[in-house]
């Protein structure tokens, strides 16, 4: 439990430290607000993959659970080529 699932990346668009303000397009890391220093930027070559202190964001792994059940259903559970 609280593992990550098999298609789940370690990135920082599902991480909890992610935030997007409207002047920013990769965001910023607020891991660092919370240690009582500036957050800071996030660069390119790192949101796709995420660093050290990736958490996950709330609910993120249940999105993926209610969209999979949803396909399951939607296709009564057949694949479709």
């Amino acid at each position: 439990m609280g593992g990550l699932s098999v298609n789940e990346k370690k990135e920082c668009w599902n991480c909890t430290y992610q935030n997007i303000p409207p002047e920013s397009f990769l965001g910023e890391c607020l891991y660092f607000a919370q240690k009582g220093m500036d957050s800071k930027p996030i660069p390119p070559h790192v949101v796709d993959r995420g660093c050290k202190y990736w958490k996950r964001k709330k609910g993120e792994s249940n999105k993926m659970k209610s969209k999979l059940g949803n396909i399951i259903n939607v296709f009564d559970g057949k694949i479709i080529p």
